[in-house]
């Protein structure tokens, strides 16, 4: 199968893992990123118009798959309307950017969130044709090295004030880093008892997976997030609720019989259903399954709607792309004045709720 892949690339994210799994499937994957332009991605504009990727490949595309990578880069390409196969969009941060995500979505034929908490509050909005699909781990690159174990304690990941905070106050000796990816996140891992896990917005992150792979027994914040579609507590992996995480750490390194075993049985599950191979075998099997996109993408650019949505993505404060959101804004509105304010309205009051909502959230 021949896959039009394109992302806003940053080294060690979703994106990066996505792809080698396609290829690794053995299908033909064309990768194109405004940020990136080695180990076989094409660098395009930010600008860029899928009909110009698809003469540039120069070979029939089965789909066209778009994966998220939190850059920050303005990367909305061009066309989705007349795409002539199906379009899909794994949507990775709907913890970060769930008031655009639930906009930008219906611009594809087929999308997958990887949070199923989003996904959820998502389909209660409105969003159709939506899937969830989380994050997982790559066995060949967070794969158990086989090396001593000379960390009780290990976290990866940004050092934001509030955990600095969190991991100052704990009183256990853990080894901090930041700025680690690929190989070297499954050797650090490798090198340790147990990865501690704290979630950036109550989310199911990649640290969960790569955690489980590398051997190391995860001790992860007690969120919901779908942790317990997936893996079974005391058998899989451990929870921590925060103020215990002491308490269950020094447990743990006391109890090593304990340790050894729910981290060798959490890695057998996170390695025999939860890879990167597993997550793109699925969604394979439900973009090719998807008949009448045509049909349902011709229906959806007849109305107001999604004219309104990309308003509501472009003029997001992460973006700012005036111009762009004001003619989108204009064409809902010629289509249909009065639908286009009740939309917009009732956008106001489910943004206002989020609000609330996340308040409660413990952000870290």
């Amino acid at each position: 199968m021949n896959i039009l892949f394109c992302s806003n690339y940053s080294i060690g994210c979703v994106p990066y893992y996505a792809r080698r799994a396609l290829m690794k499937l053995g299908h033909n994957v064309f990768a194109f990123s405004p940020d990136y332009d080695s180990d076989g991605w094409l660098r395009c504009k930010t600008e860029v118009d899928i009909h110009d990727l698809l003469g540039t490949v120069g070979a029939k595309v089965d789909l066209f798959l778009l994966v998220e990578a939190s850059t920050g880069t303005k990367f909305f390409p061009k066309g989705l309307a007349s795409v002539p196969v199906p379009t899909g969009w794994w949507a990775v941060d709907n913890h970060l950017n769930y008031r655009w995500h639930k906009e930008y979505a219906n611009l594809f034929d087929i999308v997958f969130f990887a949070q199923k908490e989003y996904l959820i509050k998502a389909q209660r909005y409105g969003v159709q044709n939506l899937h969830w699909l989380p994050v997982a781990c790559d066995e060949d690159i967070h794969l158990d090295r086989k090396i001593p174990r000379i960390y009780d304690v290990s976290f990866i990941g940004n050092l934001t004030p509030n955990r600095k905070k969190f991991f100052g106050r704990m009183g256990i000796p853990i080894n901090l880093v930041s700025g680690a990816y690929l190989e070297e996140v499954g050797n650090i891992y490798s090198q340790s008892k147990i990865v501690l896990n704290i979630s950036a917005r109550e989310d199911l992150n990649m640290r969960v997976f790569e955690a489980m792979c590398a051997g190391a027994l995860l001790v992860t914040q007690r969120v919901d997030a779908g942790m317990s579609d997936l893996f079974e507590e005391n058998h899989h992996f451990v929870y921590h609720n925060i103020r215990d995480v002491q308490d269950v750490i020094r447990y743990y390194l006391v109890h090593e019989s304990d340790l050894i075993r729910i981290a060798a049985d959490g890695q057998k599950k996170v390695i025999s259903e939860h890879t990167y191979t597993k997550r793109m075998e699925k969604l394979l099997s439900i973009m090719m399954d998807f008949e009448n996109f045509e049909s349902m993408r011709k229906k959806k650019y007849a109305g107001f709607r999604i004219y309104a949505q990309k308003s509501l993505v472009y003029r997001h404060r992460t973006f700012r792309l005036k111009e762009k959101a004001d003619t989108a804004l204009k064409e809902s509105l010629k289509r249909s004045f009065i639908l286009t304010l009740l939309y917009l309205f009732r956008f106001s009051i489910y943004r206002l709720t989020e609000r609330i909502e996340k308040i409660f959230k413990k952000n870290f």
